[in-house]
């Protein structure tokens, strides 16, 4: 898979974690700053940030905060 991805200004070397909720990416780039992504396919962006080991924050979240947070997210 290629280091970047169609639409998306950054490289995936640069970035450090994301979170997804209502249609938005919210991303940690390594330089500290904090950016908004909206890509145009959602699963294919999230697939390219997994395959590039992009730490997933909702994931490091407790059970209970997760699961409310996956179920507002459908």
């Amino acid at each position: 898979m290629k280091e970047t991805f169609i639409g998306f200004q950054y490289a995936a070397k640069e970035l450090s974690a994301f979170i997804y909720g209502a249609g938005i990416f919210v991303i940690s780039l390594k330089n500290g700053e904090v950016i908004n992504h909206e890509p145009v396919d959602v699963e294919a962006f999230q697939q390219w940030l997994n395959h590039h080991n992009i730490r997933d924050v909702k994931k490091e979240l407790p059970q209970h905060i997760y699961d409310v947070l996956v179920k507002k997210d459908k």
